[in-house]
């Protein structure tokens, strides 16, 4: 009878789960196709600013902006991918090139008062992948890390190619092979014990 109690609660803490995460998403799908109305309103706004004459310092605020709107559609991509509105959409592209255009991105979202140095591996690491995911993910660990570290703080972020083994604990895959990886350091505090098992679901947060 214990077992058989036991068994039903966690049916039903899965199904109150399942409902949960449904209702997440449909939550999801409704606040990106408003956050992508808003963003196309800049975006349309940004491309008018452009002929009106402007000048050096206008047009690198403006390339600032665009930077910001297309990662904005990116994350709405993300939000819908999530809800299940719309496939992801993989691709073969080099990683190595994405993170090194990427970078002076990654330095604006460190922000000015931490370091953020960025080391990307001479060559090529063709991967298939979401490349909006790719830089999304990119993005979120650098903001993370901005917020957790202090004064002097640093961040150092570095994509290379990393040889493994079968069965290697550093890809999680029981095939042996050529992996892009991604790391991303910070002289922070780090991820106190009691939220650690919690940090991948989805919209958790602790700001």
């Amino acid at each position: 009878v214990q077992r058989q109690s036991a068994t039903l609660v966690a049916a039903e803490a899965r199904i109150a789960s399942g409902e949960r995460m449904e209702s997440l998403g449909r939550l999801a799908a409704g606040v990106a196709h408003d956050f992508n109305n808003v963003l196309q309103v800049i975006k349309l706004t940004t491309g008018s600013l452009r002929h009106s004459g402007e000048r050096r310092d206008d047009a690198m605020a403006l390339d600032g902006i665009q930077d910001a709107t297309r990662h904005g559609a990116a994350l709405v991509s993300q939000l819908l991918t999530f809800a299940r509105q719309q496939p992801q959409d993989p691709q073969r592209f080099d990683a190595l090139a994405r993170l090194r255009a990427l970078s002076p991105m990654l330095v604006r979202v460190a922000g000015p008062s931490v370091e953020c140095e960025v080391t990307v591996a001479d060559g090529a690491a063709t991967v298939v992948l979401d490349p909006a995911q790719f830089e999304q993910i990119a993005i979120n660990l650098v903001s993370n890390a901005r917020d957790a570290v202090e004064r002097e703080g640093r961040v150092v972020v570095t994509l290379d190619v990393v040889a493994a083994g079968a069965n290697d604990p550093r890809t999680g895959t029981t095939d042996a092979g050529e992996y892009a990886r991604l790391t991303v350091a910070d002289n922070g505090h780090g991820i106190p014990a009691r939220i650690r098992a919690r940090i991948f679901e989805p919209f958790f947060t602790t700001k």
